[in-house]
């Protein structure tokens, strides 16, 4: 499992991040690229079918090989709350699907949480 978060100046721009993997996954089906002296392969990439997490999200699945290794499963969901947005990958999980279902509503309630507390926090600070 692996989470990581980036947050944008805007929602529009986190919302364009979201819009911009569903479509990407409609038009590619695998993805080759090297980074230093490793090379990445993604291939028989899919759209996942989960329900709706925070503001938007979108969620592939794949197979993914590191310097020609063995295939293995990845599975990922894009969840956008506000301008953050959440990447949750599952690597090698015999239930992906449960995986990321579980662990993005729980990412997403926490950032939606840590958007109320920091609207709230200018008026704790005047109040």
């Amino acid at each position: 499992m692996e989470i990581a978060a980036v947050s944008y100046s805007s929602a529009r721009e986190a919302e364009r991040v979201i819009n911009d993997a569903r479509n990407s996954v409609r038009h590619c089906s695998s993805l080759r690229y090297r980074l230093h002296n490793y090379s990445f392969s993604f291939e028989e990439i899919a759209s996942l079918p989960i329900p709706l997490t925070g503001d938007d999200s979108t969620a592939f699945q794949e197979s993914w090989r590191l310097n020609g290794g063995k295939a293995e499963p990845w599975a990922t969901e894009l969840i956008r709350v506000g301008t953050v947005v959440v990447s949750v990958n599952a690597v090698s999980s015999p239930d992906p699907i449960g995986v990321l279902r579980q662990t993005g509503k729980r990412a997403a309630a926490e950032l939606r949480q840590e958007e109320v507390r920091a609207a709230d926090a200018p008026a704790r600070q005047t109040g």
